[in-house]
């Protein structure tokens, strides 16, 4: 599924970085807010959803997510959302099941770099 991708808990994708660069000191305080709140309206959204497998709530967190992780250029995040938009729309509980831990794990990681990130640069 997820193959060897680099772990987001390590460094932050480049992808992201540049993004940052391209929009500017300026800009970039907005940029990781809003980025933090979509991930976190997703991360929200699946936990509530997973449970009950709301397929259909499923499969639109999910589609957002796969936008999202792909602007910040994580890659393992996008594939993780790729494959559970996949489960989601084949209604497969058990890989549900399987992949919604890792899916949690990766968000959090993701919303803790962005954290980082914000702190780091003192964009606060």
């Amino acid at each position: 599924m997820t193959g060897n991708l680099p772990d987001l808990r390590l460094q932050p994708p480049t992808q992201l970085l540049a993004l940052l660069d391209i929009v500017g000191p300026a800009e970039t305080p907005a940029l990781l807010a809003h980025l933090h709140a979509d991930l976190t309206d997703c991360d929200n959204q699946l936990k509530a959803a997973t449970p009950t497998c709301d397929w259909q709530a499923i499969r639109g967190a999910s589609h957002d997510l796969v936008a999202l992780a792909g602007t910040a250029g994580a890659k393992r995040l996008q594939r993780m959302a790729e494959d559970l938009n996949r489960i989601a729309h084949a209604e497969d509980r058990r890989g549900l099941s399987k992949l919604a831990p890792g899916v949690g794990d990766e968000l959090a990681a993701l919303c803790q770099l962005i954290h980082g990130l914000t702190a780091n640069r003192g964009y606060r």
